[in-house]
């Protein structure tokens, strides 16, 4: 037994190494970019695509107008045009009383004019982001009939506070990788900043903003990189995120539309399989954490659930597209290495505490911190030195916070990897209605 977790206890050092040494590296390289791009962007476009821009809603009644506000400051000379989409689903479990919803205040924004927003109601009372998202493309689909060409659709959150001048920038993109690439994006991320009012939020909190933000950056942009690259059997394992995806139309509507019961990571496994790069955008989203530790414990367990889709989206497109066994196997072998990455530490702590009690070493146990240190410390620090002049809420912690953040930062892996356990139960009891489809 001892041998055993010898082993387990060498394989799970080696793995928190890996992460932490890849993850901080292009953490740091990625910010560099990020400032180098901003510096010499200078493109001038010839063609300015039209945005459709998808705001999907349930139950935000006190932040539609906010949103809205948001949306609406986005400067553009090209056409683009905001839908809001709300779902029956909330109506019900209103007790079928539509006033003091959601869509109660959309109609009545609407009839205010002062927003310019068109607003789309999903009948459905099941269903989540993706079905509203569906239904809305659906129905555009009848709109644009004539014209499909040329259209991207933009998909942001209501925490969604996009730089003003994001669509401009996202055409700069475009032709800069039409220029680069010898090819016309289909998809483009923004990635995200997740320090949106971290200086009044708790200490834990802002960790997990600070490295949800670290992770968006330092993992996300470096995998959609790698989607770029055209080298045989080198594969990503990129994803989108729901919220700053640029997506063209024609491709939604020619593609069975955004994946579900995932939105982002499933079509992030579609586009993988496809071959399909994802195209890194150097603004960032900003977005939030929820307040409430046990609301992070589920939001992160939704995440890791996803892996699971890839089995489903893989069947899904084999359907309609042959896909070499060698590049899918390559994308299913990196999931396994990303289910490792979320159980690594808080499997490590166990094994370290069994050591040490067994052969009444604690000494492990420090060692086994500096390992955390290494991945989080290391990871807390760079985001704050790295990430200042990107991310402005970052200025805002003082120099003994950051000292306070960097303190703790080994507690936010351990905590991490409580959060496939409790997704699993959920996701087999079917208390999580974003899969089984259905209920608040």
């Amino acid at each position: 037994m001892d041998l055993v977790l010898k082993i387990l206890y060498c394989i799970t050092s080696m793995g928190i190494i890996y992460y932490a040494v890849r993850l901080n590296y292009h953490l740091k390289k990625n910010f560099t970019w990020i400032r180098n791009y901003k510096k010499s962007e200078n493109l001038k476009p010839q063609i300015y695509p039209e945005f459709v821009i998808l705001l999907s809603v349930y139950n935000e009644r006190g932040n539609i107008e906010r949103a809205l506000q948001n949306l609406s400051k986005l400067n553009y000379i090209g056409k683009k045009e905001i839908y809001i989409i709300t779902t029956e689903k909330e109506i019900y479990y209103h007790n079928n009383i539509k006033e003091g919803t959601t869509i109660d205040e959309v109609e009545r924004l609407l009839k205010t004019k002062k927003y310019n927003f068109h607003h789309i109601h999903y009948p459905g009372k099941e269903g989540n982001k993706a079905s509203q998202l569906n239904f809305a493309m659906d129905q555009l689909k009848v709109t644009y009939k004539n014209n499909q060409e040329n259209i991207y659709v933009a998909v942001y959150d209501i925490d969604s506070i996009p730089p003003q001048n994001i669509l401009f920038n996202v055409v700069n993109m475009i032709e800069f990788y039409k220029k680069n690439c010898g090819t016309d994006p289909i998809v483009l991320q923004q990635p995200s900043s997740f320090c949106q009012k971290i200086e009044s939020q708790s200490l834990y909190t802002i960790l997990e903003a600070i490295c949800q933000t670290r992770w968006s950056v330092g993992y996300e942009i470096t995998e959609e990189k790698e989607s770029i690259v055209k080298i045989k059997h080198r594969v990503s394992y990129a994803y989108c995120v729901g919220h700053g995806m640029f997506i063209k139309a024609e491709f939604l509507w020619s593609n069975g539309g955004f994946t579900e019961p995932s939105e982002d990571v499933q079509m992030g496994f579609r586009l993988n399989l496809l071959g399909i790069p994802i195209y890194p955008i150097p603004y960032l989203d900003t977005a939030t954490v929820p307040e409430k530790f046990k609301n992070i414990i589920i939001q992160s367990g939704r995440w890791f659930v996803n892996i699971f889709l890839l089995q489903k989206e893989y069947r899904y497109i084999k359907k309609v597209k042959n896909i070499d066994k060698l590049r899918k196997n390559l994308i299913f072998l990196k999931s396994y290495v990303d289910i490792f990455s979320w159980i690594v530490h808080l499997s490590h702590f166990i094994i370290t505490i069994a050591l040490a009690i067994f052969y009444q070493c604690p000494i492990l146990i420090v060692v086994s911190f500096l390992l955390y240190y290494l991945d989080y410390g290391v990871g807390v620090f760079l985001t704050f030195t790295e990430g200042k002049d990107s991310i402005l809420e970052l200025n805002s912690l003082s120099k003994f916070k950051l000292i306070c953040l960097i303190t703790i930062s080994p507690i936010r892996g351990i905590i991490r990897g409580i959060a496939p356990f409790v997704a699993i139960f959920n996701f087999f009891t079917g208390n999580d209605y974003r899969y089984r489809n259905k209920g608040k």
